[in-house]
């Protein structure tokens, strides 16, 4: 049974009748009360007393009847409204909810809400959770009464709604896109989503926003705009470049996933983006798109470059696999290697040794510290050879029997390491390779720190 179905009509003509009651003949006093419980932050985040009248004065008289969904959504909401760190617990503020609700559910916002995710507004409530539904009634009550709004939401949430205050607000619903609308708090929440909320909510086109990672043409700014309605920002701005470019949805998720941490310049990646849907490549299975990914990424490593000129999809697989059966040759050659070793009588090696006499090099640029150490225990290689998905983890018996030093050059900024490349170093203070990530060649920045490194130790590069 519904929530509206319990409550008597009279019971509901009561509680208009007294809240109408206590706002027209008493607001004064009804104002002071709830000052006195929630004011200390009213007039310092720009409330106004004389407004606030005003708006208690224009609410009392707006609507005639409370809605099942004020009743029930009011009482809901009661822990969300948070000021000065206590909790909400006072008769008339909650009438004040339920009629403030009331009113949303009759405005003009409601309806174009309903448009705009082609429901019904009954169905559009279904579907939205309370917290989405608690955002646009938000969003409404900051635009209709402003000072009730200081008094009750309290001055984080007021803060982050002002940046929409003074627009139009049913341009604002209007010209936000739907995953917007759908989590508006959350883009609210962060400086970079406020930025691009008010500048949409101003009717500006996104090709013309500054600080997307991506150029948009037309098609990829009318595919963002049309993302699904819980996306976040960056699945947003993927869903726009890749069904933009006619791709499937499919490869949105992987290819966030892969350049998330990418060195990579964004016209490069719209490169790769392009060859892959242009080579049906977001049909395949995901793992295999995700090795494709890895065979891409090896050759910009290596050439700065994509070489894929009149490439086909089969060739590119065949590529791809003959790739990775290269790589697997080589780690199958170490772990021979390290068998040749024990099969000689060098079954006890130690689990770590004393290293090459060569020092370590370390240099600051913008904040990060970049550092070339040595690695010199089994433990140590094997953790690089998992960050790094090589096989540097099955090298002890060659450092212990042969010589050959183990160096990793890493990044440290704050608290957060990351490997870069993997350096061997040959007894004959050669160094033999460097490799990033997946056996890839280093890139020229990482080459330049090496140098400078070798030439200090006198190593051959």
């Amino acid at each position: 049974m519904k929530l509206d179905e319990l409550v008597t009509f009279d019971l509901i003509e009561d509680r208009i009748f007294d809240l109408k009651q206590a706002v027209n003949e008493d607001v004064r006093a009804f104002i002071a009360d709830e000052l006195c419980i929630l004011g200390t932050n009213f007039r310092r985040y720009g409330g106004n007393s004389s407004d606030l009248e005003s708006e208690f004065q224009q609410m009392a008289n707006a609507s005639n009847s409370l809605s099942g969904n004020a009743l029930y959504y009011a009482d809901s909401w009661l822990s969300k409204l948070l000021v000065n760190g206590s909790l909400i617990h006072h008769g008339r503020s909650r009438d004040v909810i339920q009629y403030l609700f009331s009113e949303f559910e009759c405005s003009p916002v409601t309806e174009l809400l309903s448009d705009r995710f082609d429901l019904s507004w009954k169905a559009l409530m279904e579907e939205a959770s309370e917290e989405i539904v608690f955002d646009w009634w938000v969003l409404w009550l900051t635009h209709r009464y402003p000072n009730i709004a200081i008094l009750y939401l309290g001055p984080a949430r007021v803060q982050r709604y002002r940046w929409l205050s003074d627009l139009s607000l049913l341009e604002v619903v209007s010209f936000l896109p739907n995953f917007m609308l759908w989590g508006l708090d959350q883009f609210l929440c962060k400086a970079k989503g406020r930025f691009l909320v008010r500048k949409l909510a101003e009717g500006n086109n996104i090709r013309r926003i500054s600080g997307l990672p991506f150029p948009f043409t037309k098609r990829m700014a009318h595919a963002f705009a049309h993302a699904p309605k819980t996306s976040n920002l960056a699945e947003a701005v993927w869903y726009g470049v890749v069904v933009g470019l006619n791709g499937e949805e499919a490869l949105c998720t992987i290819l966030r996933r892969h350049f998330r941490d990418s060195e990579m310049d964004s016209g490069m990646i719209l490169e790769m983006t392009r060859f892959l849907i242009r080579n049906d490549v977001g049909k395949l299975e995901e793992d295999e798109i995700s090795r494709i990914l890895g065979y891409l990424q090896h050759l910009w490593d290596e050439y700065g470059t994509l070489p894929v000129k009149g490439w086909t999809k089969a060739s590119l697989r065949r590529r791809v696999e003959e790739w990775y059966l290269q790589v697997q040759r080589e780690e199958l050659q170490m772990r021979e290697i390290r068998m040749g070793y024990y099969q000689n009588g060098y079954q006890n090696l130690p689990t770590s040794w004393e290293g090459a006499p060569y020092q370590p090099f370390e240099q600051e640029i913008k904040g990060v510290v970049y550092r070339i150490v040595q690695l010199t225990s089994q433990e140590a290689l094997l953790e690089e050879g998992r960050r790094m998905h090589h096989c540097v983890g099955s090298y002890t018996s060659k450092c212990v029997l042969a010589g050959t030093s183990i160096w990793s050059l890493r990044s440290v900024e704050n608290t957060e390491v990351k490997s870069l490349v993997t350096i061997e170093v040959g007894k004959d203070r050669r160094i033999v390779q460097a490799r990033r990530k997946m056996n890839a060649a280093p890139n020229e920045f990482c080459r330049g720190m090496i140098r400078q490194w070798a030439r200090r130790e006198r190593l051959r590069f």
